[in-house]
């Protein structure tokens, strides 16, 4: 054998008396920047100027509800429903979707 990495990338030592190298205490590695962070910074911002940009209240009519509400929410209400509608929607697929793997599965 050699002191050469193997096919898994540990390196075969020929001297098993050899002393085992300790751990080392010394500062944690970093993974770099949270990129996560990042774009939730970034998406913050974009979010606060749409909001001071567009505080003005407009009259809201739904079916027979009149009422008046800040443009910003209107846009976020809109926004929450149309999650939550996809997410019911995306759920009764995966639900279909896993009761029909289950009626090709064999039974044990």
């Amino acid at each position: 054998m050699s002191d050469r990495p193997d096919s898994d990338g540990f390196e075969l030592n020929d001297n098993p008396d050899a002393p085992i190298e300790e751990l080392k205490p010394g500062p944690p590695e970093t993974l770099g920047v949270a990129w996560g962070l990042v774009a939730f910074l970034f998406l913050a911002a974009i979010g606060a100027v749409f909001i001071f940009q567009n505080n003005e209240a407009i009259p809201v009519r739904f079916l027979w509800f009149e009422f008046s509400l800040n443009l910003w929410i209107v846009v976020l209400g809109i926004v929450l429903l149309t999650l939550i509608a996809d997410q019911l929607m995306s759920l009764s697929w995966r639900r279909r979707k896993r009761k029909k793997i289950a009626a090709k599965a064999p039974l044990n």
